[in-house]
């Protein structure tokens, strides 16, 4: 599979690129930087994405057999904060890169990096891909309008188009959000553990790894789909609560800390997240994931290593 990937540089659409190369696949990474970002190893095009003939030159120039479209923002706090901001990165952007592949003349799978957050607050748990869709976030809202013109798409133009719903990311690339925060306070010897929130919010967690990997085996499974819109989670299928990664990075780091939730509302994130899997298991019969547990504290020690101030213990 020939498969070209936006946001090449970012931390996700970074951990497409290497799980694709790795599986064997050819692949090209197109980005607004001039140059490829660090430890790339596919095909790499500076492509101004603003521009429709640049855009849809390259495209028809590569000729892939899927797009993954993995570029724009993530993060509901900054989307409160700017949302026009949001609305040009995320479904903006989204627009002109189908755009450009409908002028492309090349009519390759497309899959959209999505989010948990067009669910927003789910009546059902485990959250099925059929859960009616009713963001609390500009982010989430956002999402939402992309998988709406993904549909457009595909009814006016005839595009096969995925959209990969991913629930909470993290790994060792990544330098934000909840679990790089909590490693951060803790690497720095802190005797009080302080976290937004009650500690009782639930997340389906998945390592940046196998989100990947399952994203690259959902495209190969697929490529060579009839014209139409489909949605599938992407997690592990399990719950975990903040106040468990907590105290799981806590004993990673052989801390004492105490662990202090300031019971703040958390604007635009619900409560509970957790994905029925059945239709990302149903495509990708052999996926796995790892244990959380585990696949926190090879994160927790990847970081440990990487980082230059007083860090974590390694943990087994």
């Amino acid at each position: 599979m020939k498969i070209l990937i936006t946001g090449a540089s970012g931390f996700l659409g970074g951990a497409v690129g290497r799980a694709a190369i790795a599986a064997g696949h050819e692949v090209v990474g197109i980005g607004r930087d001039a140059c490829p970002p660090a430890h790339w190893s596919g095909a790499y095009r500076q492509v101004d994405f603003r521009s429709a003939d640049m855009l849809s030159g390259t495209i028809a120039g590569i000729a892939p057999d899927c797009v993954a479209h993995f570029a724009g923002t993530a993060s509901v706090g900054d989307s409160f904060q700017a949302p026009l901001a949001d609305f040009e990165s995320s479904t903006g952007l989204w627009f002109r890169v189908l755009d450009g592949i409908r002028q492309s003349g090349t009519r390759p799978l497309v899959a959209l990096a999505s989010s948990a957050a067009v669910y927003g607050s789910p009546e059902v748990l485990p959250t099925p891909e059929s859960a009616p869709r009713h963001p609390e976030s500009p982010y989430g809202f956002h999402k939402k309008l992309s998988e709406q013109i993904a549909e457009e798409f595909a009814h006016c133009f005839g595009f096969s188009v995925v959209s990969l719903r991913f629930f909470s990311v993290f790994g060792a690339a990544q330098r934000r959000l909840l679990v790089w925060e909590i490693f951060d306070q803790l690497r720095r010897g802190t005797s009080e553990l302080r976290l937004k929130g009650t500690g009782d919010e639930q997340r389906d967690f998945l390592s940046a790894d196998e989100a990947a990997a399952a994203a690259i085996g959902v495209c190969a499974a697929r490529v060579g789909d009839a014209p139409g819109f489909h949605a599938v989670n992407v997690a592990s299928g399990t719950g975990v609560s903040v106040r468990e990664v907590a105290g799981t990075l806590r004993d990673c780091a052989g801390s004492r800390a105490e662990i202090v939730f300031g019971r703040e509302e958390l604007r635009g994130n619900p409560s509970r997240w957790q994905a029925d899997v059945g239709k990302l298991r149903q495509w990708l019969p052999d996926w796995q994931p790892a244990p959380f547990a585990k696949s926190l504290a090879m994160c927790a020690k990847a970081w440990n290593v990487e980082t230059t101030e007083p860090a974590l213990t390694s943990a087994n």
